[in-house]
């Protein structure tokens, strides 16, 4: 039931423009589970030199939000020679984080997100973000 809940939130923001992605470590010993939504945006894909956000969900497996994460986000480019662009997300709600990204040239994109735990734990998520548009 949770995984059809999942799959249902990622169509939706998939076709609302957004982006979202599910995945902690491999294997049943992951710390926590991460979902990654970039948008909404106006019209479509992210534009290049307008901030948008991106929220990210850090959650444990049994479905408990992690509060009191740090969790930072580095967005890059899918080749070589771009120079990435950081941001340090803030919880607005248990296991919520938000920040904004503000992406530097258009094509297609990787946001890593970085996550410490409360506990110290630390593991890293990536998401995809395609067709970021040039003015």
């Amino acid at each position: 039931m949770r995984r059809l809940v999942l799959l249902i939130l990622m169509v939706a923001a998939l076709a609302s423009g957004g982006v979202a992605c599910r995945r902690g470590l491999s294997g049943s010993s992951a710390p926590a589970v991460v979902v990654v939504e970039v948008g909404p945006t106006q019209g479509g894909p992210p534009v290049v030199g307008t901030p948008v956000p991106v929220t990210v969900i850090v959650q444990r497996n049994d479905g408990s939000p992690v509060e009191g994460a740090k969790v930072s986000l580095e967005a890059t480019m899918t080749h070589a020679g771009m120079k990435p662009v950081f941001a340090d997300a803030t919880e607005v709600a248990p296991g919520k984080y938000k920040a904004a990204v503000e992406f530097t040239m258009g094509g297609d994109w990787i946001i890593i997100v970085r996550v410490t735990l409360p506990d110290g734990q630390t593991f890293e998520h990536t998401a995809q973000v395609r067709g970021v548009r040039a003015k």
